[in-house]
């Protein structure tokens, strides 16, 4: 799994995000527009350092600015 992870940070930028998974969870709790544990997590990750979000859900796209498809 390292040698994908390592090709797609060459390839395509991507980055691990090692925020911590309290301040993860404090921020996804924030969020009112879906009860999806997983879509809060989600975007809760990648709000936290303003960090794009590459996705086809139409929910998050709507209620995360840096949502892209």
């Amino acid at each position: 799994s390292s040698m994908i992870i390592d090709d797609l940070a060459m390839r395509l930028g991507l980055q691990l995000n090692d925020s911590p998974f309290d301040l993860v969870v404090r921020q996804a709790l924030t969020y009112s527009w879906t009860l999806d544990p997983f879509d809060r997590l989600i975007v809760a990750t990648a709000a936290l350092d303003g960090s794009m979000l590459m996705t086809k859900d139409e929910r998050i796209l709507a209620h995360y600015a840096q949502a892209v498809w």
